[in-house]
């Protein structure tokens, strides 16, 4: 099955790492496939020290980088993250499409309300997605 890695913590964690962990566990929950997640506290090492994970996430101050095999893929909100690695998981065929990860997501842990604010940033975000998924 899943195989969780984690960091024991230290000065530099700046993010709830031990609900993000949890709430991985849950995403994965039942799962038998055979890969590593790395949930690590910090950006100066979490993507180095679990470089060997299949997927990883690692905290930063009110962000995480998101990182496969040591190589960092995205920096998001903290916010966003459970739901982009609930993402990647869909990539790797451990959670079977998006309504199953909305529910995985939204029974995992309270939900903030967030109200977008349009903007430059925003704006650009989105071009930036619509390349991703060919539109």
């Amino acid at each position: 099955g899943i195989r969780f890695v984690s960091c024991p913590t230290c000065g530099r964690t700046s993010i709830n790492l031990i609900a993000l962990a949890q709430r991985a566990e849950q995403l994965l929950a039942g799962c038998n496939k055979n890969l590593t997640v790395a949930i690590m506290g910090c950006v100066v090492n979490g993507p180095g020290e679990a470089k060997e994970a299949d997927l990883g996430i690692a905290g930063g101050k009110g962000e995480g980088l998101l990182f496969k095999k040591g190589k960092i893929i995205k920096k998001l909100p903290e916010a966003t993250v459970t739901g982009n690695v609930a993402i990647q998981f869909m990539a790797f065929g451990l959670i079977k499409d998006l309504n199953e990860a909305r529910s995985i997501i939204a029974n995992s842990f309270p939900l903030k309300q967030y109200q977008p604010q349009a903007d430059l940033n925003t704006d650009a975000a989105y071009a930036e997605f619509k390349k991703y998924i060919g539109r």
